[in-house]
């Protein structure tokens, strides 16, 4: 994942693998700006302190101190902090899923950080609480802490696929696999003709190669 205009910026990566690589880090931002973009990954924030914007599928979450957020694979969102935060993110790629049997083919993420919920807001409290004690681990060298920070994965992704996957159809997995080639073929041109001027005709002759 790129990141863009920020300063002051710290980063530290822990890699746990389970059937695939998960990707845990610790961040302090002073500010930030991550462009619209989507992975082949579960993405949760949990933000320890400051501010953050998220914009997912024209969807916007201010999120605040305590604020979790669980983001589909493949969806398009981008991320902005003007004020800086400190945040836990991780990322489970949707074959880690797959290798123990619960495979998020033909399902979808859905989570409303500010749902009044109560089922759905003590689900999100119980990722935020594996996230912490995830980064408490990290700090552990204790020979065993390595297994726990695997089992507390794999209790993030329990909750995830029980409490936040749906399933979605075929037609409606198709419908939203091909929205993202047209949207990558324009990315991608865009990309690498940024200095030039791009008429709506260039941008139209991409979606339809």
């Amino acid at each position: 994942m790129s990141r863009g205009g920020s300063d002051n910026y710290e980063l530290i990566h822990y890699n746990l693998s389970i059937q695939g690589q998960a990707l845990f880090e610790i961040s302090r931002v002073s500010q930030s700006y991550v462009a619209p973009h989507w992975h082949d990954a579960v993405e949760v924030i949990y933000l320890l302190d400051g501010e953050l914007t998220v914009v997912s599928e024209r969807r916007r979450y201010d999120l605040h101190a305590g604020s979790c957020i669980i983001l589909d694979p493949n969806t398009l969102h981008s991320t902005i902090s003007t004020g800086g935060n400190t945040s836990l993110l991780l990322q489970i790629p949707v074959n880690a899923f797959s290798g123990c049997g619960c495979s998020l083919a033909n399902r979808q993420i859905v989570c409303d950080p500010f749902s009044s919920d109560k089922v759905l807001q003590e689900s999100l409290d119980r990722v935020s609480g594996l996230l912490m004690e995830m980064g408490e681990q990290e700090h552990d060298r204790a020979p065993a802490s390595r297994l726990r920070s695997a089992s507390l994965l794999l209790e993030v992704m329990r909750c995830i696929y029980l409490d936040f996957s749906q399933p979605i159809s075929e037609a409606e997995f198709e419908r939203s696999r091909k929205s993202r080639e047209r949207l990558s073929a324009v990315l991608a041109y865009t990309e690498e003709h940024y200095r030039e001027h791009i008429a709506l005709e260039d941008v139209a002759d991409v979606l339809i190669k």
